[in-house]
């Protein structure tokens, strides 16, 4: 339903860094790129992120890299810049937590021009919503069953 050819996406608890938006939008165009993923792990400023959720996205990220060999720092990450043709090219099932990785698993797997940037991961605005073991447990399940999509 986005009218614009180009989306980004973020959560809106302040942890994304907006001000990156524009320039996100420029590479994306000017190296005619199909998706961007961003990476807040590098980047992270202190306290961003606890310890536990930090040691839930190695695992999941390590997973993710491990099963399905691209080279994605931070599979969990919502920031995202991408063409909206993209949404016709890739097969999304989830529309929870794994939309994440999923999304990023299918751009590489589709051979769609895609990279990750690292930008900087400020603490969050607000209360935390993410439930640790239930959503974690389910990420990991869902990049199991997913390898299903790829035989």
């Amino acid at each position: 339903m986005a009218p614009g050819e180009i989306i980004v996406t973020m959560d809106a608890d302040c942890t994304y860094p907006g001000e990156e938006v524009p320039g996100l939008v420029k590479k994306l165009i000017e190296e005619d790129l199909s998706w961007i993923t961003c990476d807040r792990l590098r980047r992270a400023e202190e306290g961003a992120m606890s310890g536990l959720h930090g040691f839930g996205n190695w695992v999941l990220s390590t997973t993710a890299r491990f099963l399905y060999w691209y080279g994605v720092h931070d599979s969990q990450s919502g920031m995202w810049v991408f063409k909206k043709e993209v949404i016709g090219k890739v097969n999304l099932t989830s529309d929870g937590m794994p939309l994440s990785e999923e999304f990023k698993i299918e751009a590489f797997k589709r051979g769609l021009r895609a990279v990750e940037i690292p930008v900087p991961f400020h603490a969050r605005v607000g209360e935390v919503k993410l439930n640790t073991w239930e959503d974690g447990i389910w990420n990991l399940w869902f990049l199991v069953t997913k390898m299903r999509d790829f035989r």
